[in-house]
C-alpha cells in the first residue's frame, strides 16, 4: 500500500485464542482517530476463530501475520520485525485503549526527543484492589524522568519496571531493536516483557502520565495474575547479569538492585511450588544467601511438601 502521509507509529496485536476479544481491541486503535498508523496483528498459531475475527475487519491498515505457535514474546518481535514506523506499540487482544492515548503518547515523544518510551496509566476496572495501577504511583501529572539510580529505592524501581505495561506503553523503535525486543525464546508465558522492558528503563528517560487510558481486561486474560507460573524463574532471574553487560556503567548498580528484587521474588515463588533446588541456585547467582532468607525458604518448602503429603491421604 503506497503511503501517501508518513506513518505515525506501528501497533503490534499478539493473538492467541482472543476470539472474543480481538474485534474490541481492533476496534480500539481505529476509534484513536489518526490514519497514519499500521495494525499489525501477528496470530500466535490461535484454535479458535481469531483469525477470521481479524479477517473480517475492512480496514486497509491492518495486516495479520500468521504463525505457529511461539508465545507472546515470540509474536510481538514478529510484528515488530514487519513495523514501518518509528514509533512502537503494542496492545494484547484481549485489552482496550481509551480515546486519546495515541494522541497523548505521540505528542508526548514528540515534545521529549530524548524520550525513549511514554507510559500511562491503566484501568483494570473491578480488579483494581487487585491488580493496582503503577504510573500514578510515580507521578501525579505528566512527566519525563530519568533512569533509576543506585540511590533510588527499590520499591520505586520496581514500580516503574511494573508500569511499562505492553499495552500502555509506546516505545521508539531503535530503542526496542537495540534492547533486542522482548524475550521469546522456550514459550516464555510469564516475564517475557519485563526482559525487555527493564532495559528500556534504563536506556533513557521515560515520559510518566498518570492519566488512565487504557481498559486493561483482567478478566479476559489467560495468566490469571501471573500466579501459575510461579514454579519457575522470569527471564530477567535467568538471564539478568548477562543483560546487565548491555546497560550503560552508569546504570549498572541500579540494574542489578532491581534484577535482584525481582530475582528474590522468583526465588520465594519457588520455594513454595517445591522447586528448592531451581530457588537455591536463584539465590546464589545474585548473593541472597542470607541465613533468615534460606531458613524462610526451608519452611516454604516444607509447607509445600506438607500440603503433598496430606492431598495424596
Amino acid at each position: 500500500m503506497k503511503l501517501v502521509h508518513p506513518l505515525q507509529i506501528s501497533i503490534v496485536i499478539p493473538l492467541y485464542n482472543k476470539q472474543a476479544t480481538i474485534q474490541r481491541a481492533i476496534g480500539s486503535v481505529i476509534a484513536q482517530g489518526i490514519p497514519e498508523i499500521e495494525i499489525i496483528v501477528v496470530d500466535d498459531g490461535s484454535t479458535d476463530g481469531s483469525a477470521e475475527e481479524v479477517k473480517a475487519i475492512t480496514d486497509k491498515r491492518i495486516r495479520l501475520i500468521q504463525q505457529a505457535n511461539a508465545g507472546p514474546g515470540r509474536a510481538r518481535n514478529a510484528g515488530a520485525s514487519h513495523a514501518r514506523a518509528d514509533l512502537l506499540s503494542f496492545l494484547d487482544g484481549d485489552d482496550e485503549w481509551q480515546p486519546g492515548f495515541l494522541r497523548a503518547g505521540l505528542a508526548a515523544l514528540e515534545r521529549h526527543p530524548e524520550a525513549v518510551a511514554y507510559a500511562c496509566s491503566y484501568d483494570t476496572g473491578a480488579f483494581a484492589h487487585r491488580v493496582k495501577d503503577k504510573v500514578s504511583l510515580l507521578t501525579s501529572s505528566p512527566e519525563l524522568l530519568p533512569p533509576p539510580t543506585a540511590e533510588t529505592d527499590s520499591s520505586r524501581m520496581k514500580i516503574a519496571l511494573d508500569g511499562l505495561h505492553s499495552s500502555s506503553t509506546i516505545v521508539r523503535r531503535s530503542a526496542f531493536h537495540k534492547a533486542g525486543g522482548f524475550y521469546d525464546r522456550d514459550r516464555c508465558l510469564w516475564g517475557e516483557d519485563s526482559y525487555l522492558w527493564v532495559q528500556i528503563l534504563f536506556m533513557g528517560p521515560v515520559y510518566w502520565d498518570p492519566t488512565p487510558r487504557i481498559l486493561f481486561h483482567v478478566e479476559d486474560s489467560d495468566l490469571g495474575f501471573a500466579v501459575k507460573y510461579r514454579d519457575r524463574e522470569r527471564p530477567l532471574a535467568t538471564h539478568g547479569l548477562e543483560v546487565m553487560k548491555t546497560i550503560a556503567p552508569e546504570h549498572r548498580a541500579a540494574f542489578f538492585i532491581l534484577a535482584q528484587r525481582t530475582a528474590a521474588d522468583d526465588a520465594i515463588g519457588l520455594a513454595e511450588s517445591g522447586q528448592i533446588i531451581r530457588c537455591l541456585g536463584v539465590r546464589r547467582k545474585f548473593r541472597l544467601l542470607k541465613p533468615r532468607t534460606l531458613l524462610g525458604d526451608a519452611r516454604r518448602y516444607l509447607k509445600y511438601v506438607r500440603r503433598r503429603v496430606i492431598g495424596k491421604r
